[in-house]
């Protein structure tokens, strides 16, 4: 998991630009259980992952701005809190937006931003459907009215689901290949998909990609 990780953060550091320009990212936090929570910003520097930024939430509110040598994709996440689900976003020109809401953020104001947030809440809807039946089913279980026939179709359910989900992080990583986007889908997901969805994503694997995954 800890190569993926660096892996899948290598990215940012073949994307450059060579004009600087100006990011801001403002943050709004609606539990205030979360107040006076520090968030920790990372990135890849001299090839390994390290802190860059720091912020601390105030008031439901956190924000900071700089200069940009080029688009990166961030990780952040929470020393304070293990309640938080630690998520990425992309810095580039403009405003970017991040919602904390029920342990979640939602990332938005700018284009990349908006399109991952698009595939994420595309491919979370299916794994909270998951969830949701599986709930169902294990309520059948506690009160002993279960059968064969539900957890089969249980079975078959969850399976659709994965399918699909593969199929759209597929598709979304054809479409961006050319982008940071492309590059962070296929480098989250290919080391986790089965020998047939590899060969579909080698199909359109750039050789900048497989010098890094060193396929």
């Amino acid at each position: 998991m800890k190569k993926i990780v660096f892996l899948i953060m290598t990215v940012v550091a073949f994307c450059s630009c060579s004009n600087k320009e100006k990011y801001t990212i403002e943050g709004f936090v609606k539990d205030s259980n979360y107040e006076n929570v520090k968030l920790v910003i990372q990135q890849i520097a001299n090839n390994q992952i390290v802190a860059v930024d720091t912020v601390t939430i105030k008031s439901g509110k956190f924000s900071f701005k700089g200069d940009m040598d080029s688009v990166v994709i961030k990780n952040v996440f929470s020393p304070d809190t293990s309640s938080l689900t630690p998520f990425v976003f992309i810095v580039e020109k403009g405003t970017v937006t991040i919602e904390i809401a029920d342990n979640v953020a939602k990332i938005g104001g700018t284009p990349l931003n908006d399109k991952l947030q698009a595939f994420n809440d595309k491919f979370m809807s299916n794994t909270k459907k998951g969830r949701d039946l599986v709930a169902e089913y294990t309520k059948k279980q506690d009160a002993g009215t279960a059968v064969e026939q539900d957890e089969t179709g249980l079975r078959e359910a969850l399976a659709e689901l994965a399918k699909e989900n593969t199929a759209m992080m597929v598709a979304f990583a054809k479409e961006n290949i050319d982008n940071i986007l492309g590059e962070y889908c296929f480098m989250s997901y290919y080391f986790r998909v089965d020998s047939q969805t590899r060969e579909e994503m080698n199909s359109f694997v750039t050789p900048r990609i497989k010098a890094l995954l060193n396929i």
